[in-house]
Formats: structure tokens, sequence, C-alpha cells
């Protein structure tokens, strides 16, 4: 009797190791780790320890990476940069473009204007359009502009971008071409659009606006040809990432009744909820994968802060999820660059967790920090 009660025992625990196996999320596969420093020549002997990154982007073919990295020089002056490299083999032409300013897309400004035009033959930074065949650039778009298509670029009109000259219930764009030429103007019956994101292959833009002045936001989708409004949400609705070719976005970070920040995504066509994701708390920053129904989120543990409404989040780790199936893909915990900001008047040492990206295909990560790049495979 006590033999047959330990083989089932030992049969149990074999079971139930399997179980979790199967539930239980993959990994990330390295397959490749580059040096950033390779591409910056500098003198013998004042190579910088470590150059920070603050943003990278998949090409929308897959096929290339950029980076926004900044180089500190000697006697504490500084540029920033974007570097082109070839997602499997950056070791090969890799291309580097200088912009003016400096964007670092940090927890609470994850939504930068930085990314590709849908052939990929434009590169945003900022208010900088970058034509990637020839190198020629021009900087004249406010660092809110956002591009909309191949040839196109949409930014709010500077005249009314204050209280006392905007008009009343109008919001004022005026969009350009590659060339940062203005070529038309929009005015548009709703007061204080402010543009999250855009579907450029669809055409299609994600809008956040107050419903009145200290309010509750509502979120848009607007057609951009037709500047209609597809769908309108209102409290906690998606003003976040397109996804999946355009048909979903996501959003995060509102704290529900039950003290969760859900990670949610949305139909774009018919609006309706498509899942939330049960394991994850929080999620910015997170990323979509452009042609697939892939996201990486980030996971915090929250804790309230007694007699208080605010929180206090660490974060635990990045997850793979598969919004379509509702499933978790893969889990890691990030490394921490540091680095000096160069934005403050005294410069201050900076801790935060790698960048990263995922490719349009939802099959890669890539990640950089502390002079480094690395790719990986996600492996379930």
């Amino acid at each position: 009797m006590g033999e047959i009660m330990r083989r089932c025992f030992h049969l149990f625990l074999i079971l139930a190791v399997l179980k979790a196996m199967n539930c239980s999320a993959g990994g990330l596969g390295k397959v490749w780790e580059f040096d950033l420093q390779e591409l910056t020549p500098v003198e013998q002997g004042h190579r910088q320890a470590s150059i920070p990154v603050f943003a990278l982007r998949f090409s929308p073919d897959g096929q290339h990476v950029a980076v926004i990295m900044d180089w500190l020089e000697l006697g504490g002056g500084g540029k920033s940069y974007v570097l082109v490299l070839q997602t499997l083999h950056p070791e090969l032409a890799a291309r580097k473009f200088e912009f003016a300013g400096q964007l670092n897309e940090n927890e609470e400004d994850d939504i930068a204007p930085f990314g590709w035009s849908p052939s990929g033959e434009i590169l945003q930074v900022g208010g900088t359009l970058i034509r990637f065949a020839d190198g020629n650039s021009c900087s004249s778009l406010s660092y809110y502009s956002r591009l909309i298509g191949d040839n196109r670029a949409i930014a709010r009109d500077p005249a009314y971008a204050g209280p006392v000259n905007r008009s009343k219930d109008i919001s004022h764009f005026l969009l350009f071409n590659s060339e940062c030429h203005q070529v038309d103007k929009w005015e548009i019956p709703e007061e204080e659009w402010s543009i999250r994101d855009v579907s450029a292959e669809r055409g299609l833009l994600s809008v956040r606006c107050p419903i009145e002045l200290g309010s509750t936001q509502q979120s848009l989708i607007v057609d951009v040809n037709s500047r209609k409004v597809l769908h309108r949400w209102h409290g906690n609705a998606p003003s976040g990432y397109f996804a999946d070719s355009g048909k979903a976005i996501c959003d995060g970070n509102d704290v529900d009744s039950s003290d969760r920040a859900p990670v949610t995504c949305w139909d774009v066509d018919t609006g309706a909820k498509i899942a939330e994701a049960p394991t994850i708390n929080g999620g910015y920053p997170f990323r979509a994968a452009l042609h697939a129904s892939r996201i990486v989120a980030s996971d915090y543990r929250r804790r309230k802060i007694p007699f208080n409404y605010e929180y206090t989040s660490v974060l635990k780790r990045r997850v793979v999820w598969d919004f379509r199936t509702n499933k978790e893909i893969a889990s890691w915990t990030p490394d921490v660059q540091s680095y000096m900001s160069r934005l403050l008047s005294r410069p201050k040492q900076i801790k935060e967790p790698f960048r990263f990206a995922i490719s349009p295909d939802g099959h890669y990560v890539v990640e950089g920090g502390n002079g480094s790049l690395r790719l990986y495979k996600i492996e379930p």
C-alpha cells in the first residue's frame, strides 16, 4: 500500500510539472549582441563608458532597426544620432544620421514622434524627416508632428497652440510633404485633439481629447482622408498603439476599481474589446507588432500608498502577449542602463530599463542600453 501511494505521489508531481511547463510563457533566444561604439570612432583612450539608447524602431518590412542614441563629446558637449542597422547583420552597412534636439522615449512619454513611413523611405525623428535613400533631411516640423503616409506629415498649427489664440471648438492642423513644405490645412470642429498614434497603411489616427476642460477623456479613431470620426470611446478607452495591420489598438496604464492597471486591446473596425491581459499590470512602456497580434508590455508590482490615491510601481518583467489568443508567449527581466541626463540644468545620473521594440511580424525583440544592442528571437 505504501509503495502504491509513493508511486501515485511521484506521478502527481510529474503531471504537475508538465502542466506548469505547458502553461508557462517562453523566453528569448539571443541572435546577436552589438557594440554601438564600433560605429562611433573616438580618440584612443577617450572611449565613452556607456552610450545611452533612447528609442528603437523596426522598419515596416523588418529588415532594419533604427536606434536613437546620445553621444557625449569630449568637453561635455553632446550630439544626438539615429543609427540604422540591418536586422540580421548589424555589422554590415550601418548608417548614422545626426538630428536636431534630443528624443528620449521614457516611461512618462513613450509615444514619441519616432517612426517610419509605410514604404520605409522616410524616417521621422521628432520634428526631423530623413529620406533614407539619400540621407537628406528637413527639420522645420514641430516635435508633435506625425507621419501619416509616404509623403505626408501632420502637425498642430502653432498659431493656435495656446488658449488665447485658439479658436473656440476648433482644432487646427497643418499638413506637410517629405520636404517639410506645407501642402494643406485642417480645421476640425472639435477642440483639443491630441494625436497619439498613426496607422499609416490604413490612414487612421488615434486621437485623445477632453469632453470638457478638466473632465474625463474621450478617444477617437479618425480616417485621415475623410477626416471623419469612425469610433468614439469615453473614459478608460484606447488611445495607444495600433497593431495587427491597423486592425486593433491597444492601451494600458489606467487603474480600475480593483487597483489593477490592465492592458487591453480593441477592434478598430467594430469598436469592441478584443481581450484584456490577465497577468500584465500597468503596460507602459509597451510596443505593438505592426503586422501581428503581439505586443510587448511592462508588468509592474503596484502598491497603494496608505491614506493617498497614488501608487508605487516597480517593474517586474516584460511580457510578450498575443491579444488574439489572450496568451503570454514569453517573458523576461530587462537590464538597466545608466547615463547622465543633458536635459537638466544640473546633470543627473539616470537609471532606466533598456529600451525595446518588437518586429512587425512579432517574431523578434530588440533591446538597447549601455552602449549595446541585442536581438532576440521570441521562443514560446
